[in-house]
């Protein structure tokens, strides 16, 4: 009997507490807890662009988006560092020019953007160096800038002709020691007479005036320059010609028939 008792009274407390649970849930209590989240209570940053919050930290409606060049700082949309590098000023020169090797170099401090349009964007100058001349092969680089010294003369000259122009290996005393070295020898295309500080006793210097006299060679003219270095045809004489001071002259004659036809001379004897 007791136990059947003990059964009931825990299946009336059951349905009490369940009640009371339901009775709870509509309480004005309740939803006065509920009503205690403010909405639109405040803004921040979510995902990049500015948000509503209640004030139980829920997130709502957006308030600004953020464009890309913009990140979302302290509830705004603010300007990132730099999108590219015009926005971190302008380049410097650092130093004054220097040489290297025949060249004239100078450094230089570019501004420029790193990780540009980025929530981490900054700016930083980075060095570096740019060549702004090169300098003749008549001139030598000191104290960045291109000079011509007094050693820098013509001192020797060899010419390979490539069809009817000349590359020229040129030297001159770069280096002021007094010798011929290789660091002081050139390519230089041709060079008038003018250029010319040694006349060398060479058919093939190009400081020779070119076609500077005919001559006959076997039975043609051909030019000749002021060195004696044969030079192009001029003219190939024919067979009844003959090449003499660089002209092509008839001949009288070269048979006998060139010189007419046989008579007699006093009659018969």
């Amino acid at each position: 009997m007791n136990k059947i008792i003990n059964k009931k009274n825990i299946l009336f407390l059951a349905i009490f507490i369940f009640q009371g649970m339901l009775l709870f849930s509509f309480s004005p209590i309740n939803n006065v807890i509920a009503a205690e989240c403010v909405p639109f209570a405040f803004k921040a940053c979510a995902s990049g662009s500015v948000y509503w919050f209640d004030s139980c930290n829920n997130i709502h409606d957006i308030y600004q988006y953020c464009p890309l060049n913009q990140s979302c700082e302290d509830s705004q949309c603010k300007p990132v560092a730099c999108s590219t590098n015009a926005n971190c000023g302008t380049e410097t020169t650092v130093g004054g020019s220097f040489c290297q090797g025949n060249y004239v170099f100078q450094k230089y401090n570019t501004p420029t953007c790193i990780n540009p349009g980025q929530l981490n964007a900054y700016c930083s100058d980075v060095l570096n160096k740019r060549m702004i001349e090169s300098c003749a092969v008549e001139q030598i680089c000191s104290s960045g800038a291109c000079i011509t010294t007094q050693c820098s003369i013509l001192t020797s000259l060899v010419v390979n002709f490539v069809n009817t122009s000349g590359i020229y290996n040129i030297s001159y005393d770069v280096n002021c020691n007094g010798n011929v070295d290789l660091e002081d020898i050139f390519i230089l295309p041709w060079l008038t007479e003018a250029q010319c500080d040694k006349k060398l006793n060479d058919p093939y210097n190009s400081c020779c005036q070119s076609h500077a006299s005919k001559k006959c060679d076997g039975n043609s003219v051909y030019w000749y320059n002021s060195c004696g270095k044969k030079q192009e045809l001029v003219e190939t004489c024919t067979a009844n010609q003959l090449c003499e001071n660089a002209e092509c002259k008839n001949v009288v004659c070269n048979t006998n028939a060139n010189c007419g036809t046989n008579g007699l001379i006093d009659g018969l004897f």
